[in-house]
């Protein structure tokens, strides 16, 4: 886990069969995972880059991503009601954005069943904050 860039982690004493004795849930398919590490994402991009698809979506406008976005990333209006289009051949997604209107594009990506969609805290300003590269 620290090659993904988690500082710290915790084991569960008796593993999850224990969990479960205990009458705790567990999510068997996470859809939406907000506000994971620009270093998280990255390790995220690097690991699977060849191993299976994954879709970078830039939900700020059009004027902002033109300006610097993340390498291979598209650029969508999660207001449109084509915004999903050509979203769901990809097993994981990396998305962000600058404003409060992330939430409403990832509950619109979570309400149209989306799994395995990671947020990057702090948005491209978080992302560059760590001194990975954008595209201009």
């Amino acid at each position: 886990m620290e090659e993904f860039g988690f500082k710290e982690v915790y084991n569960i004493w008796g593993g999850l069969d224990k969990w479960l004795a205990d009458g705790f849930s567990i999510v068997t398919d996470p859809q939406v995972i907000e506000g994971i590490t620009p270093q998280a994402a990255y390790n995220i991009i690097e690991h699977y880059k060849d191993i299976s698809p994954f879709m970078i979506i830039d939900f700020r406008t059009e004027q902002e991503f033109v300006k610097g976005h993340l390498e291979s990333a598209i650029n969508k209006d999660y207001t449109k009601k084509t915004f999903s289009d050509d979203l769901d051949k990809f097993d994981r997604y990396i998305v962000y954005c600058q404003s409060d209107s992330c939430a409403e594009a990832l509950t619109n990506m979570s309400e149209l069943g989306f799994h395995r969609v990671y947020s990057i805290a702090g948005g491209i300003n978080g992302w560059i904050a760590e001194g990975f590269p954008v595209i201009e």
